[in-house]
């Protein structure tokens, strides 16, 4: 997608040429980039980028920011420098942030999940409190309020520069309910909109191993070849059944394992699902043609229950905890998962990995692509909120800075060196995160979970062993459509 690109490459070919290889080298670089230290990543770019915002000053309001106290790091970057890389990035942008607009950051925190998050402002704005000038949340919760009434239209808002590269605007563009309208911005003030995005991690020594050279893996890959079926190939030819049960299990060298849960919707997605598309009036309506999406459905089950070597687990917090010891103990040769997860589970693996794009559906499917996970975080503003142009600037001023510092601190350094294992894998994330997308029903699915989870059909197919999707879909088809029109004419009655 166009606005959610880095924009990196040419920053990333100088580093990656200075350590000695270029930007198609294919070989094991690990030991170069395995720390922070040796190798050198050129930002000049990022860190000269200017934006639009003019000279401003607030007079040293207070703005306040209500959060989710589990994203502290990505938002408040501690009381003080630490010397982690990210952490640091963060609390510096703040201070920039606030010394340039001449205010205050009030961060406060919300202990809680995000359905009781989403009550909290829920309470704040029905009492018509102003208590909070930003709200920074999970987009699918967001989503919910803002077709309630509860958040601002930034459209058209104040000091907000769509054009520039901080902003997700392609993105912004599917999920929202309307063209004219747009209550939730997605950008460089959140390191998830990269942590969320679609992946697979590969055992290289399982890998070599197995099947030779890593190289020529890569190479199969970086040809466009990586299809469900490969990946089908790869999990039954390194499959042993250690303990003679003659099941797949834990006990044994797996291809790989899923539960019904993400992994699903996140695969579904990476093989080109696509569920909704713009009406005439601009208000998304169901695609007439399900062929694809019948197909994807096929595929997956046979990818999950009639491939050997491969493991259904029905508990769906297995990916961060079985699925995931499988994988650092050496076990599992693909972990599916998502970007993030290199930085928040896999420091400490001692076996090599790769990081990999999901796999097409076929070799015609014309690139690989990522979902962004629904809970990727995003910005929005209360009705109840005094100051918009406050509000506005202040947002505006964090993802830009987050985009000049923040941003190249986590993808560059810390993603792409700390956690990136060889030149290719460098290569690989820029593929995933340039091709990231979604569908606006999957974004907004909980708005018409009463209707349906269309969203996240993949999840009721994979739990249910069914690969019926034509049944599935036929059964919501009828009350989503009529939840669409409901909510459309209650939002249209409110504008």
């Amino acid at each position: 997608m166009k606005k959610l690109s880095l924009l990196l490459v040419i920053a990333m070919l100088a580093s990656i040429t200075a350590c000695g290889g270029t930007s198609n080298d294919i070989e094991d670089t690990t030991t170069a980039a395995s720390t922070e230290a040796e190798v050198t990543v050129d930002t000049s770019l990022r860190e000269n980028t200017p934006d639009n915002l003019p000279e401003l000053d607030f007079k040293g309001e207070t703005v306040t920011i209500f959060y989710r106290a589990n994203q502290y790091a990505d938002v408040v970057g501690g009381e003080e420098e630490t010397g982690d890389l990210v952490n640091d990035a963060v609390f510096n942008r703040n201070r920039k942030v606030e010394e340039r607009l001449n205010i205050t950051l009030e961060y406060i925190a919300y202990e809680s999940d995000v359905t009781q998050f989403s009550n909290a402002v829920r309470s704040v704005v029905t009492a018509g409190d102003d208590a909070y000038d930003i709200i920074h949340h999970a987009q699918y919760e967001q989503a919910i309020l803002a077709v309630e009434g509860m958040l601002v239209n930034l459209i058209d808002a104040p000091y907000i520069d769509y054009d520039q590269p901080w902003w997700a605007t392609d993105y912004m563009d599917i999920i929202a309910i309307h063209p004219d309208y747009r209550y939730q911005l997605i950008g460089d003030f959140s390191t998830s909109r990269i942590s969320s995005v679609s992946a697979n991690f590969v055992n290289k020594r399982m890998l070599e191993d197995n099947f030779g050279s890593v190289d020529d893996f890569y190479q199969m890959i970086l040809d466009g070849n990586w299809t469900f079926e490969v990946m089908r190939k790869y999990c039954t030819d390194v499959y042993k059944d250690l303990n003679s049960d003659g099941k797949a299990g834990y006990e044994d060298i797996l291809g790989s394992a899923v539960s019904w849960s993400s992994q699903s919707e996140h695969s579904t997605f990476s093989a080109g699902a696509k569920y909704t598309e713009r009406g005439a009036d601009g208000y998304p309506q169901l695609i007439a043609d399900q062929s694809r999406n019948v197909e994807i459905a096929e595929k997956l089950y046979q990818m999950v229950f009639e491939t050997e070597g491969f493991y259904y687990d029905s508990d769906y917090k297995s990916q961060t905890g079985a699925q995931l010891n499988a994988f650092k103990n050496g076990t599992m040769l693909f972990y599916v998962q998502q970007l993030g997860a290199a930085s928040n589970y896999l420091r400490e693996m001692n076996d090599p990995y790769g990081i990999i794009p999901r796999p097409k559906l076929d070799e015609n499917q014309e690139t690989y692509l990522a979902l962004v996970h629904d809970g990727v975080s995003s910005y929005s503003v209360p009705v109840t909120n005094q100051n918009l142009d406050m509000a506005c600037a202040v947002m505006e001023a964090i993802a830009a800075e987050g985009y000049r510092t923040v941003i190249p601190a986590y993808y560059e350094v810390a993603l792409k060196v700390k956690y990136a294992q060889d030149d290719v894998s460098v290569q690989l994330i820029d593929l995933i995160y340039n091709n990231s997308t979604t569908d606006f029903i999957y974004a907004n699915n909980y708005v018409f979970s009463d209707a349906g989870n269309l969203g996240t059909i993949s999840r009721k197919l994979i739990q249910n062993k069914s690969k019926d999707y034509m049944s599935t879909y036929a059964g919501i088809q009828s009350k989503l459509e009529a939840a669409f029109e409901t909510v459309f004419s209650e939002f249209k009655a409110k504008q």
